[in-house]
Formats: C-alpha cells, structure tokens, sequence
C-alpha cells in the first residue's frame, strides 16, 4: 500500500517481518478503536484486555490476529477497500512467517502501539 511506504524503507526500525506484522497489526487494532468509538462503545471497557495489560509476546500476535478480524468483521469495517487492502498485507507476512514468533513483551507491545497511533494517518478514509 502506498500509505505503508514511509513506514518501511532503509531508515525504519521495523527491521524484521515479525515487527512488521505487530506494526501492521497495530493499524488494524487502532481501525478498531475507532470504529467503536464512532458507534459509542465504551472503548476503554471494550478494548482487547491482553493490550490493556500490555502483555503480548510475539507468540499471541496470531490470536490477536484472529480477535481483531472478528471485530473488524462484526462491525463490518471490512468494507472499505483500505481496510482490506491492508489486511491482504497483514495475511502475506502472516504467510510468510507463520506461526513462529519470537519477539518479547516489550518488543511485541511496542510495535502494535506504534502502529495502532499512527492509524488515523494510514487508514485516510474516515469510514467507520
């Protein structure tokens, strides 16, 4: 996707596939936040728990992966063509990496904030 593009390139720190994908993830989580905040769900009381403890490890990226999509599917976020354009990203990584995750706590945690805060800027389009 070209509104990727500034995120990956020789001076970014997402230096790995996996970092990409908690990265990418991440967008996703923060299309979700935003959909729900638009129909007036208690985003706080609603956000995914792992993410509010912040105790993912590179590990839980596929069931996160999967809680995500239900939430995008339940709220029908997927029909915008951003959407799905950036979740067919998601699903080459996950493709090419599978299910082998390395990456720490810390390490997990922050790539999915980074990309969950910089989501308004990837994902333009204000559908909710």
């Amino acid at each position: 996707m070209k509104e990727l593009k500034p995120y990956f390139g020789a001076e970014s720190g997402i230096d790995s596939q996996q970092k990409a994908f908690a990265f990418l993830l991440g967008v996703l989580y923060g299309k979700v936040l935003r959909v729900q905040g638009a129909r007036g769900v208690n985003v706080g009381a609603n956000a995914l728990t792992w993410l509010k403890r912040l105790t993912l490890t590179g590990r839980d990226l596929p069931q996160l992966y999967v809680k995500i999509r239900e939430k995008l599917l339940a709220y029908e976020a997927e029909k915008s063509q951003e959407v799905r354009d950036l979740i067919e990203e998601v699903g080459k990584l996950g493709v090419q990496i599978g299910d082998k995750f390395d990456l720490d706590d810390t390490t997990t945690c922050y790539y999915l904030l980074l990309g969950q805060s910089l989501s308004n800027r990837i994902l333009t389009k204000n559908e909710a």
